[in-house]
């Protein structure tokens, strides 16, 4: 009974790694380069179509916060507005580039995979994708615009803001792309507890001084300032949260699974 329902768990893992030949290690270092340098083209194909024909399109976009609230922008050296266009036409080439380059690195990974170990890494490929989006988007929609508020009219009536473009790229980058990393937290924490290289037991345990660490975290990836740290801090506590769920739900999956697996060798 038992070597039955393994016989059915191991079909899913029939596939052309068992059915290819092997590469040697030069040829997957071809491989390997060629999805570096398909990565690069395609950064600067897109960096070139964005910065000759919408750069000074986006940048509006991107300040939009401040115009919104009639803040003067302003540039103080000759090149600052070139430089702001090229840094924004250069975040946005990698961000519409980034599916690609996943695709041609799933391309490269995936003959070395089993069936089920491709649905697994494939699913994991799009989950990273989807919450570094969402924690860009959160922290633009969201978080940026309070961030604005506070700390442009916190001085109130003692002084009119005058903001350099780049220097507001420049912290609006800084600002949002730790949003994007950090909303990984939860998927980090589900991994390791399927590995079992972390228990749920020792989550729960250490939970305050995690809590601590993630404020540290969230003070050395954002601009130094403590109102941006809260607003980091305060999501990262969230999702730690939420991994600390997901890594229950894992553990008692785990649990009932090892139970029926004890039961059906006992009665075989």
């Amino acid at each position: 009974m038992k070597t039955k329902r393994m016989e059915k768990r191991n079909q899913g893992y029939m596939d052309s790694k068992e059915l290819g030949e092997s590469k040697t290690l030069m040829e997957h270092l071809l491989d390997f380069r060629k999805v570096l340098i398909f990565s690069t083209a395609v950064i600067v194909l897109f960096f070139l179509v964005i910065w000759l024909c919408c750069s000074e399109w986006l940048l509006n976009i991107v300040a939009k916060p401040l115009i919104d609230r009639n803040i003067t922008i302003v540039y103080t050296a000759i090149a600052e507005s070139f430089s702001a266009q090229m840094k924004v036409s250069f975040l946005f080439a990698v961000i519409l580039a980034f599916p690609f380059v996943l695709g041609k690195l799933w391309r490269f990974v995936a003959p070395s995979l089993y069936r089920r170990e491709k649905f697994v890494y494939g699913g994991v490929f799009f989950i990273v994708l989807l919450l570094f989006v969402l924690g860009i988007l959160f922290a633009y929609l969201i978080v940026f615009h309070m961030a604005i508020n506070f700390f442009v009219f916190s001085s109130g009536a003692l002084a009119k803001p005058m903001i350099s473009i780049e220097s507001y790229v420049g912290f609006m980058i800084r600002f949002m792309i730790p949003f994007g990393i950090t909303f990984e937290l939860p998927l980090v924490i589900l991994i390791l507890t399927k590995l079992q290289i972390v228990k749920l037991s020792q989550l729960m345990k250490s939970q305050k001084y995690v809590i601590l660490l993630l404020f540290v975290l969230a003070a050395i990836l954002t601009p130094p300032d403590v109102i941006s740290q809260i607003m980091l801090g305060l999501p990262l506590t969230l999702l730690y949260e939420i991994g600390v769920l997901g890594a229950a739900i894992v553990t008692a999956r785990r649990k009932r699974r090892e139970s029926y697996e004890a039961e059906s060798c006992s009665q075989a």
